[in-house]
Protein backbone atom coordinates (compact mmCIF):
# COMPACT_ATOMS: atom_id res chain seq x y z
CA UNK A 1 0.00 0.00 0.00
CA UNK A 2 1.41 3.69 -0.86
CA UNK A 3 0.36 6.95 0.38
CA UNK A 4 0.99 9.86 -2.70
CA UNK A 5 -0.23 12.70 -0.66
CA UNK A 6 3.61 13.43 0.41
CA UNK A 7 6.18 15.59 -1.86
CA UNK A 8 9.41 14.80 -0.78
CA UNK A 9 8.82 11.41 0.93
CA UNK A 10 7.41 7.58 0.10
CA UNK A 11 5.47 5.70 2.26
CA UNK A 12 4.49 2.06 1.49
CA UNK A 13 4.32 -1.42 3.13
CA UNK A 14 5.27 -4.58 1.91
CA UNK A 15 3.06 -7.14 0.80
CA UNK A 16 1.85 -8.71 4.12
CA UNK A 17 1.48 -5.03 5.50
CA UNK A 18 4.37 -6.12 8.37
CA UNK A 19 7.16 -3.39 7.22
CA UNK A 20 6.42 0.19 6.86
CA UNK A 21 8.51 1.83 4.52
CA UNK A 22 9.70 5.60 4.72
CA UNK A 23 11.97 6.86 1.58
CA UNK A 24 13.38 9.55 0.99
CA UNK A 25 12.23 10.82 -2.58
CA UNK A 26 14.93 13.30 -4.46
CA UNK A 27 17.48 10.94 -5.76
CA UNK A 28 18.42 14.05 -8.34
CA UNK A 29 19.35 15.63 -5.52
CA UNK A 30 20.70 12.87 -3.41
CA UNK A 31 18.34 12.66 -1.04
CA UNK A 32 18.62 15.85 0.73
CA UNK A 33 16.61 17.59 3.23
CA UNK A 34 14.07 20.22 1.62
CA UNK A 35 11.26 22.21 3.04
CA UNK A 36 8.93 19.52 3.17
CA UNK A 37 11.31 16.73 4.44
CA UNK A 38 11.08 17.34 8.10
CA UNK A 39 7.00 17.30 8.28
CA UNK A 40 6.65 13.92 6.07
CA UNK A 41 9.00 12.01 7.64
CA UNK A 42 7.45 13.10 10.96
CA UNK A 43 3.66 12.41 9.44
CA UNK A 44 4.90 8.84 7.87
CA UNK A 45 6.57 7.49 11.37
CA UNK A 46 3.23 8.65 13.17
CA UNK A 47 1.35 6.58 10.03
CA UNK A 48 4.00 3.77 10.32
CA UNK A 49 3.50 3.74 14.30
CA UNK A 50 -0.29 3.64 14.12
CA UNK A 51 -0.43 0.77 11.54
CA UNK A 52 -1.52 -2.12 13.97
CA UNK A 53 -0.47 -4.61 10.64
CA UNK A 54 3.48 -2.81 11.10
CA UNK A 55 5.72 -4.78 12.65
CA UNK A 56 8.26 -2.15 11.88
CA UNK A 57 9.89 0.42 10.17
CA UNK A 58 12.37 0.79 7.40
CA UNK A 59 13.92 4.24 6.76
CA UNK A 60 15.94 4.43 3.29
CA UNK A 61 16.66 6.42 0.18
CA UNK A 62 15.46 6.30 -3.61
CA UNK A 63 18.41 5.66 -5.56
CA UNK A 64 22.24 5.39 -4.76
CA UNK A 65 22.41 7.44 -1.94
CA UNK A 66 20.79 7.70 1.60
CA UNK A 67 20.54 11.28 2.33
CA UNK A 68 22.96 13.97 1.48
CA UNK A 69 22.02 16.34 4.62
CA UNK A 70 19.97 19.50 4.20
CA UNK A 71 20.01 20.89 0.32
CA UNK A 72 21.82 24.17 0.40
CA UNK A 73 21.11 24.99 -2.83
CA UNK A 74 17.31 25.22 -2.01
CA UNK A 75 18.60 27.88 0.36
CA UNK A 76 21.35 29.49 -0.95
CA UNK A 77 19.60 30.25 -4.37
CA UNK A 78 16.21 31.30 -3.21
CA UNK A 79 18.45 33.77 -0.28
CA UNK A 80 20.12 35.37 -3.21
CA UNK A 81 16.41 36.92 -4.27
CA UNK A 82 15.81 37.85 -0.65
CA UNK A 83 13.64 35.22 0.98
CA UNK A 84 14.92 31.15 1.87
CA UNK A 85 12.07 28.47 1.22
CA UNK A 86 11.28 26.71 4.53
CA UNK A 87 12.83 29.57 6.36
CA UNK A 88 12.15 32.92 6.22
CA UNK A 89 11.58 36.43 4.08
CA UNK A 90 15.18 38.00 3.91
CA UNK A 91 14.05 41.28 2.63
CA UNK A 92 13.96 43.18 5.87
CA UNK A 93 17.17 41.33 6.86
CA UNK A 94 17.96 37.99 8.83
CA UNK A 95 15.95 37.03 11.92
CA UNK A 96 18.07 34.66 14.22
CA UNK A 97 15.30 33.91 16.63
CA UNK A 98 13.19 33.19 13.69
CA UNK A 99 15.80 30.58 12.20
CA UNK A 100 16.09 28.94 16.06
CA UNK A 101 12.47 28.15 15.77
CA UNK A 102 12.83 26.96 11.97
CA UNK A 103 15.16 24.52 12.90
CA UNK A 104 13.93 24.01 16.62
CA UNK A 105 10.57 22.15 14.40
CA UNK A 106 12.62 20.66 12.08
CA UNK A 107 14.81 19.41 14.62
CA UNK A 108 11.52 18.25 16.60
CA UNK A 109 10.34 16.17 13.09
CA UNK A 110 14.01 14.00 13.31
CA UNK A 111 13.47 13.44 16.95
CA UNK A 112 10.25 11.44 16.13
CA UNK A 113 12.51 8.46 15.24
CA UNK A 114 13.69 8.60 18.61
CA UNK A 115 9.99 8.23 19.74
CA UNK A 116 8.83 5.29 17.30
CA UNK A 117 7.02 2.34 19.28
CA UNK A 118 8.13 0.54 16.86
CA UNK A 119 11.80 -0.99 15.39
CA UNK A 120 13.05 1.52 13.53
CA UNK A 121 15.81 0.43 10.74
CA UNK A 122 17.91 2.85 8.98
CA UNK A 123 18.90 1.29 5.32
CA UNK A 124 21.79 3.49 4.76
CA UNK A 125 23.51 2.97 1.32
CA UNK A 126 25.77 5.56 0.03
CA UNK A 127 26.69 9.08 1.46
CA UNK A 128 24.65 9.98 4.88
CA UNK A 129 26.10 13.24 5.90
CA UNK A 130 25.21 16.20 7.57
CA UNK A 131 21.80 16.45 8.69
CA UNK A 132 20.95 12.85 6.73
CA UNK A 133 23.08 10.89 9.34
Amino acid sequence: MEHNEFKSVIYKTSSDGKVAYIVLNRPKHFNAIDQNIPAELRAALQLANLDSRAHCIVIKGDGPRFCGGYDLGIYAEHGQRGQTEGSQDLSKGYDAFQDYLTMGEATDCHSELFRSHKPTIAQVHGAAVAGGE
